[in-house]
């Protein structure tokens, strides 16, 4: 940490959380130097333990409030964490090696006093071993390169996936032209028939009006008392023509 420090104002090493008694672990990553993870920190994606931070007092005498009460639901690393990043131009970096040993409380609240007793006693062992640090480093190298191995898996059939999507995309923009061409003749159908539409309507208002002429015309008044006769006439030789039958 005092090597981390003697070139910055903020730091961090990797904490090794253990998960079992398998001894399998899981390591938050987190990287000063990609602004991205910067930026993540602080918007509340915290991969900075506490028992794994330090700064300088020099860096802490410029903060506006330093350790201070913690608003309610908000972790006290954090909140810490923000103040300090937040400050500009803050010198934040992160270090490589793991310095603390994690056993998380939430993956053991089931467990028994002896289970708990028998684990803690394990892992003190192991941090008196004089390559107790040896070997935390190279547990922490076996699961990144274990992580390593399945990001590139991942990445491969992310890679698969997006060539599939690929070639689905041209299928559907194939169909969808397809669809297009389709759509713009039902519409010139459409259109031929509405000018039909309109054409037909033309004719019959037009039919309509010179009938309304003929009814009102001279002509169809005077002629109205032939046509009851002939039509009287014609009514009577169908009656007498189906009773000579």
């Amino acid at each position: 940490m005092c090597h981390l420090l003697s070139a910055a104002d903020f730091a961090h090493t990797l904490r090794v959380t253990v998960l079992n008694e398998e001894n399998e672990v899981f390591i938050g990553l987190g990287d000063f130097a990609m602004p991205g993870h910067r930026g993540e920190l602080l918007n509340g994606r915290n991969f900075v333990g506490l028992s794994t931070a330090g700064h300088t007092m020099e860096w802490y005498r410029r903060l506006p409030y330093g350790w201070r009460t913690t608003p309610t639901d908000i972790p006290t690393d954090w909140y810490m964490w923000h103040q300090i990043l937040s400050v500009e131009p803050c010198r934040a970096v992160s270090g490589s090696n793991p310095s603390v040993i994690g056993l998380a409380q939430h993956l053991r609240k089931n467990w028994s006093f002896e289970r708990r007793q028998k684990e803690l006693l394990y892992w003190e062992e192991f941090s008196r071993d004089p390559d107790g640090a040896m070997k935390l480093s190279q547990i922490t190298l076996k699961w990144l390169l274990v992580r390593r191995a399945e990001l590139e898996k991942g990445y491969l059939e992310q890679q698969k996936y997006n060539a599939w999507l690929e070639k689905q995309r041209f299928g559907w923009e194939q169909q969808a032209n397809t669809k297009d061409v389709e759509i713009r003749r039902l519409d010139e159908q459409a259109n031929a028939k509405d000018v039909e539409i309109r054409r037909l309507g033309a004719e019959c208002a037009r039919f309509s009006s010179n009938f309304q002429n003929v009814l009102q015309s001279t002509s169809w008044q005077i002629t109205r008392p032939l046509r009851i006769v002939a039509a009287t006439t014609k009514r009577f030789a169908r009656n007498f023509v189906l009773r000579s039958r």
